[in-house]
């Protein structure tokens, strides 16, 4: 990951809802002839945080992984960058985080029997994180189901 020129890696996470968190490795990389001491890392941890504290000192030829983990709070969107200041030629590197937070609502079917012939009823339930203004939803039925009413 470090190198002799400013290197910026970018981590798009896509859509996360904010009942799921993301983790990343980095790789940490000293690819000098010297030990490398990342002294500092700046970022706002509200909803990322690192498993490693500085300094990180990593020997020449070396690398180090650190786990990155993304945990948001809210819905909206998410952009942040995490600066790796160091004693190398360039002093920081960078890497920028970002995601598309949602807060899901879920519809699960609650176990239920269902006889033939019959008039059956089949309770829903709603996990909801949010108001709801309406509902809509589909039914994935497993492979080789087939629907026939008169069976």
């Amino acid at each position: 990951m470090f190198h002799a020129r400013l290197f910026q890696l970018y981590i798009n996470y896509n859509n996360v809802p904010i009942t799921e968190t993301r983790e990343t490795t980095l790789r940490l990389t000293n690819y000098g002839r010297a030990q490398l001491n990342i002294s500092e890392l700046v970022f706002d941890n509200a909803e990322m945080s690192l498993d490693t504290s500085t300094p990180i000192i990593i020997d020449a030829g070396r690398s180090k992984n650190v786990k990155l983990t993304f945990s948001p709070t809210a819905s909206g969107s998410f952009s942040e960058t995490i600066a790796f200041r160091h004693n190398a030629a360039n002093t920081q590197n960078l890497v920028t985080v970002t995601a598309q937070k949602f807060s899901p609502n879920y519809l699960a079917v609650v176990d239920a029997t269902a006889k033939f012939g019959l008039t059956n009823m089949i309770p829903i339930s709603l996990e909801n994180n949010d108001d709801l203004k309406a509902v809509q939803f589909d039914i994935t039925l497993p492979n080789g189901f087939v629907m026939d009413i008169n069976a």
